[in-house]
């Protein structure tokens, strides 16, 4: 089962991969930002 869980097949990790979908699509506003260069004095803040 160990190895099982490892592997992607454990009993939360279709959710889990659900929640990083969802904030990588949530966040994507944000890396655009950063990246656009009409934006040059954006800067990250971490």
């Amino acid at each position: 089962e160990f190895r099982r869980v490892i592997n992607g097949d454990g009993p939360c990790n279709k959710e889990r991969l659900e929640v990083r979908r969802i904030a990588e699509e949530r966040g994507q506003w944000v890396r655009n930002a950063l990246r656009s260069r009409k934006n040059l004095y954006v800067a990250p803040l971490a």
